[in-house]
């Protein structure tokens, strides 16, 4: 598997993190689409982020949103939705092969009064795993793993961090590593119990302002 974007989830009782870049080589097409939308609004306490090769991600997501609007859970949803997607890419590939494995993972974050939540939802294989805590995507996932391990731990005597610097550092890192899979401008949202959904459009090295009060979270 061969992620060509970087995402980025982090969740506790508290709140729902999300972040990820825009950029989306099409390997059909063997051109950037980009800058795309991988972060998804469905309403005030809902939010996914999604990537993955060889299915359209944008009819996808919106297919969730509606879903989730008219009270379809979002897993149930991408279940009923991705298959003639990813049958509809294979009839495609037989005239234009490439050697890449289909698959699509999302995110579902929900902000409830009981406590936020971010599951993991892998397809076609269907795997739903929830996040606790840190969890993330990239070209080399490996290496993005290490490099963002490294980066808590220089903030834990600290005993914050906030996310949305980090994923704007961390994303920042991957683009210079992998730029033909990763680039700006990137996108974050954190979801809180208490109801408030803030999001920053502005991850960009020409538009970068500092972090915000809004994304930062205690490291306990």
């Amino acid at each position: 598997m061969v992620a060509m974007t970087v995402i980025i989830a982090y969740s506790t009782p508290e709140l729902a993190f999300l972040a990820a870049d825009s950029f989306r080589w099409d390997l059909v097409q063997r051109r950037n689409l980009g800058p795309v939308l991988k972060i998804h609004i469905a309403d005030e306490r809902s939010a996914f982020a999604m990537g993955g090769a060889l299915i359209d991600r944008s009819r996808l997501a919106a297919g969730l949103v509606e879903a989730h609007r008219n009270g379809e859970p979002f897993a149930d949803a991408a279940r009923r939705l991705s298959p003639p997607l990813f049958a509809e890419t294979r009839e495609k590939l037989r005239l234009n092969p490439v050697k890449q494995e289909q698959f699509c993972i999302s995110w579902y974050a929900e902000a409830e009064t009981q406590g936020c939540r971010i599951n993991r939802h892998r397809l076609p294989e269907d795997t739903l795993d929830a996040v606790n805590g840190l969890d993330l995507m990239g070209p080399d996932t490996a290496w993005l793993a290490g490099k963002a391990s490294k980066m808590m731990d220089q903030r834990v005597n600290a005993g914050q961090i906030a996310l949305d610097e980090f994923a704007f550092q961390l994303i920042g890192a991957a683009a210079a590593r992998h730029p033909l899979n990763v680039g700006y401008p990137a996108v974050a949202i954190v979801l809180r119990r208490n109801g408030s959904a803030i999001i920053r459009n502005d991850l960009h090295p020409e538009l970068w302002s500092g972090s915000r009060s809004d994304f930062i979270v205690d490291l306990t």
